[in-house]
């Protein structure tokens, strides 16, 4: 079949974008799908931060009756290549039929852009940074994901792999019951609360922005350590939380303090 490879550049190129998924996980039950509307302020330069630093471009790959099979988004954080003194070009938002032919004319493209841009490096996949979802899964397809985990079909190993990528680092999510914590950790946290005056509480909805603070200063110093970590700034901090917040529980949602 033919395909061919655009660049996404009108309101209906970034429909078409953004819908794709509904057609590349229709039969994947465990797919979680996302927010139509929350992906079009996530992929706009006007209403999410993380464009004042970075450049993206968005490509669909379309068959011959002009139908998407295929996307993906090209990323230059300048604020990563700023902190790590290198070139890199992220790749993100990936989808694609299960045909290497789309696969390859996406990568291909990539390539090529990083090429133009005087970029030394492909990174991916980064949907756009990774103070959002990153990674590629490979290993439990069954299992649906929560926010931030990223979830894609088992072909795009083989797909990625095939065209020359290769793993960088490994990322790993886990699962905990809470129903079933040991006696050993409640006796420990009973003791630390007394001995070093810890508290917790649930996060204060009626003050969230008093909150977001705390938590924004607290998660970039929690996280300067980690791998490819780029300190996010605080108005894209507001604008992920503010996206999420209501979805947030503040029985789900703890902050620790020590002499609270």
């Amino acid at each position: 079949m033919l395909f061919s490879i655009k660049k996404v550049e009108t309101p209906a190129d970034k429909n078409q974008f953004i819908r794709l998924p509904w057609k590349i996980y229709s039969d994947f039950p465990a797919w979680v799908p996302p927010l139509v509307s929350e992906r079009k302020k996530f992929l706009s330069p006007r209403t999410n931060p993380f464009y004042k630093e970075s450049e993206v471009d968005l490509f669909l790959v379309v068959s011959g009756d002009q139908k998407p099979v295929g996307r993906i988004a090209l990323i230059i954080n300048h604020a990563h290549n700023k902190t790590y003194s290198e070139r890199v070009g992220f790749f993100g938002m990936f989808e694609t039929i299960n045909d290497s032919q789309v696969s390859d004319l996406l990568l291909n493209k990539a390539e090529k852009w990083c090429q133009k841009n005087k970029l030394k490096k492909l990174l991916g996949p980064v949907n756009l940074s990774t103070n959002h979802e990153c990674g590629l899964l490979i290993d439990g397809f069954d299992t649906p994901p929560v926010i931030g985990i990223p979830y894609n079909p088992q072909y795009y190993i083989d797909f990625m792999e095939s065209w020359g990528l290769s793993k960088v680092k490994d990322l790993v999510s886990l699962r905990l019951d809470l129903i079933r914590i040991p006696d050993y950790l409640e006796l420990g946290v009973a003791r630390l609360r007394k001995r070093n005056h810890y508290s917790i509480r649930p996060i204060r909805m009626n003050k969230f922005s008093d909150e977001l603070e705390k938590i924004w200063e607290i998660y970039n110093s929690s996280w300067r350590s980690n791998w490819g970590f780029v300190q996010i700034s605080k108005e894209e901090f507001e604008y992920s939380a503010n996206e999420m917040r209501s979805f947030i529980n503040p029985e789900f949602c703890f902050i620790a303090e020590v002499k609270g």
